[in-house]
């Protein structure tokens, strides 16, 4: 496995060469972060760029700066609020991110005199992100990963190659994946972060999703954390916590954490 690794890191960073200096958005997930490394050993003067707003949690932003600081990579984190497309929360909503996320790219770019906007997607989201495909596509993004054909396993293995401190951590979606059917708002958003930072402290889980009906939580957990939900006196304390953070009704399903879980 480490020969094979090493090998796809030689082709990742013989990719880079004719791209640098590169802009790399970094999420903090192990995808960006490969490539921000990547790039930072392909030249100096790459950048990598964070852009937050209210769907992403504390936790993911938090991420993002740590693993920028442990690359050495001169990083900058971009405040935006929600734009209106991203609200209405269609079927175009994941577009319309991407598109701003890398319009702020190209204006940091433009700024540091750099050509190549670059991304963590691999060759595995062309199977469910088909929306932030379109948006790379028009903005000229540069996705190494995806044009070297490595998928989620040689991601992992190659962020295991590189020593990235993060290389074993979950993916994560932003917090506008957990609402369905209704806009987004930024409290909404806040209570979602808020029961899902309660149910991992709780249960020791490391992924957990809340999805947000309005009314109706439903608590997805990795499967051998389910039982945790109801261990002791833990099932009364979740619901006691988002009965106070306004919902009326409080599920979890047994079925356990599944991507794109409505």
């Amino acid at each position: 496995m480490f020969g094979k690794a090493r090998r796809n890191l030689r082709r990742l960073l013989a990719a880079f060469k004719e791209k640098s200096p590169a802009v790399v958005a970094l999420s903090g997930g192990v995808d960006s972060s490969v490539v921000a490394k990547a790039a930072f050993l392909s030249s100096k003067k790459s950048i990598a760029v964070t852009v937050a707003d209210p769907s992403v949690s504390r936790r993911e932003l938090e991420s993002a700066v740590r693993i920028a600081e442990w690359i050495g990579i001169k990083h900058r984190v971009v405040q935006r609020k929600i734009s209106a497309e991203v609200r209405r929360n269609d079927s175009l909503r994941c577009y319309h991110c991407k598109s701003g996320v890398i319009g702020i790219a190209r204006e940091v770019a433009d700024e540091e005199g750099i050509n190549t906007i670059a991304d963590g997607s691999n060759f595995d989201d062309l199977n469910d992100s088909r929306a932030g495909m379109r948006a790379c596509r028009e903005g000229g993004v540069y996705s190494p990963l995806l044009e070297l054909g490595f998928g989620k396993k040689e991601v992992k293995e190659l962020a295991r190659e590189m020593g990235l401190p993060n290389y074993g951590k979950t993916a994560e979606a932003c917090l506008s994946s957990r609402v369905m059917g209704c806009r987004i708002d930024e409290r909404t958003l806040r209570r979602i972060e808020e029961a899902e930072e309660f149910v991992r402290k709780l249960t020791g889980a490391r992924v957990v999703r809340v999805r947000d009906y309005g009314e109706t939580a439903r608590i997805e957990v990795d499967k051998q954390h389910i039982a945790n939900l109801v261990k002791g006196k833990n099932s009364d304390r979740i619901n006691k916590k988002f009965i106070k953070l306004g919902y009326r009704y409080v599920t979890a399903d047994l079925g356990g954490y599944r991507v794109g879980g409505f």
